[in-house]
C-alpha cells in the first residue's frame, strides 16, 4: 500500500477568472491572485494495487462527503487529459481517500479550487508514470488541473500568479513583509449558484462583451503599481483597482439572466466600512470572489486595528479566519 498526503493552499483572486472557452480550453480572460498559506485542502490518498484502465479504479471516499463533489472528482481523476498528458504505465486499483478544507466549502472562498490542485498533485504520485519527474512538473500538472477547475493552476504557484493563454506564471512580489489576510465567514452555508454555474450565466449579461478589455486595463495598471511598489506603495490606488474589479464581477452577476446575488448582509456592513474607511488603516484591499465571505488583504502591521474595526462592525459571533500570503503552493506533506 502507498500513502500520499498533499496540502494545496486556496488561491485568491485580484482580477477574477470568468470561465473557459474554446479547445483546449483558454480562460475569457487573464488573471491574478494571491496564494495562501494555511486556509486550503488537505488530502491523503492510500493507493492499492494497480490496474490498466482507469474506468477500472475503484474510489472509496469518507462517510459523509458529498456523492456530487465525489461524482466531479471521480470524473476528473480518471478522464482523458491524465492520458493524453501523461499516458500512465497503471493506474491505481483501489484508492482509500480522506480529505478536508481548512476553509467553509463552497462559499467563495476558492476551496474547489484548492480540492482540484491537492488531488491532481496527489494523483500524479499514485500513477505509474513513463517519466516519473512528471509527477513534480508543476507547469504540466497545473495545466491539467485547469481541466478540473480553472482557477486552481493558480495554487501550484506563489506568492502571486497570474493565468491567462500564455500558461501559469509567478508574478514579482513586491510586499517584503508580505500580506496579512482575513476571511470575513459571512455566510459559512454551501451556496446556491457554483462558480461554475455563474460562469455560464455571466455571459447572459449585456456587460460580459466589454470583460475582457476592461480586465486589460486593469492588468495594465496593476502592472504598473507592482513595478513601484517598493518605491513608492500606493495603497489607495491598488485598493481601488481590487474593489473595482470585485465590483465589475458583481455587476455581471446582477445582470445576468437570471440574475444573483451574493451579497448579504454582513458583507454589505464590511463593504460600508472599507468605503467609509472605518477599518482602521489605509493599508487594506477588499475584495470577494463568487460568495459571500469578503477577502482582505493588509499589511501585516496593520492586523490589530483591522481585527477590532471588524469585530466592532460584525460582532463577536462572525467567524473571522487568519492566514497570510505564501510561496510554497501545492506539496507534499
Amino acid at each position: 500500500m502507498k500513502t500520499i498526503e498533499v496540502f494545496a493552499p486556496v488561491n485568491l483572486a485580484w482580477i477574477k477568472y470568468m470561465g473557459k472557452q474554446g479547445q483546449p480550453p483558454q480562460p475569457t480572460n487573464p488573471s491574478v491572485s494571491v496564494t495562501l498559506s494555511r486556509l486550503g485542502t488537505w488530502v491523503k490518498l492510500q493507493v492499492l494495487g494497480h490496474v490498466q484502465r482507469p474506468d477500472q479504479v475503484q474510489f472509496e471516499w469518507p462517510i459523509g462527503f458529498d456523492p456530487k463533489d465525489a461524482r466531479r472528482m471521480e470524473r476528473f481523476l480518471t478522464a482523458p487529459v491524465w492520458t493524453e498528458r501523461l499516458d500512465p504505465l497503471s493506474w491505481p486499483a483501489r484508492v482509500q481517500i480522506e480529505t478536508k478544507n481548512t476553509a467553509p466549502t463552497a462559499t467563495g472562498v476558492a476551496t474547489s479550487s484548492s480540492a482540484f490542485a491537492s488531488f491532481t498533485w496527489a494523483w500524479s504520485s499514485a500513477l505509474v508514470l513513463p517519466r516519473p519527474e512528471w509527477a513534480t512538473d508543476r507547469s504540466l500538472l497545473a495545466e491539467i488541473s485547469a481541466q478540473g477547475s480553472g482557477s486552481s493552476c493558480r495554487s501550484f504557484l506563489g506568492p502571486l500568479v497570474s493565468w491567462s493563454e500564455n500558461g501559469v506564471n509567478p508574478l514579482d512580489f513586491p510586499f517584503s513583509s508580505g500580506l496579512g489576510i482575513i476571511v470575513v465567514v459571512a455566510d459559512a452555508a454551501r451556496k446556491e449558484v457554483s462558480s461554475s454555474l455563474a460562469h455560464e450565466r455571466v455571459k447572459m449579461s449585456p456587460f460580459f462583451s466589454g470583460r475582457a478589455q476592461r480586465v486589460q486595463l486593469r492588468l495594465q495598471k496593476l502592472n504598473l503599481l507592482l513595478a513601484s511598489w517598493r518605491s513608492r506603495p500606493l495603497w489607495d490606488e491598488l485598493s481601488e483597482l481590487i474593489f473595482e474589479e470585485a465590483m465589475d464581477m458583481h455587476e455581471l452577476f446582477h445582470s445576468s439572466d437570471p440574475p444573483f446575488s451574493y451579497l448579504k448582509k454582513k458583507k454589505k456592513k464590511v463593504i460600508e466600512a472599507f468605503q467609509s474607511r472605518t477599518l482602521g488603516t489605509h493599508r487594506v484591499l477588499l475584495s470577494f470572489d463568487a460568495g459571500a465571505n469578503p477577502l482582505l488583504f493588509f499589511h501585516p502591521d496593520d492586523r490589530d486595528v483591522i481585527w477590532s474595526s471588524l469585530r466592532f462592525k460584525l460582532g463577536s459571533d462572525v467567524v473571522l479566519l487568519e492566514d497570510q500570503s505564501g510561496s510554497q503552493g501545492v506539496h507534499h506533506v
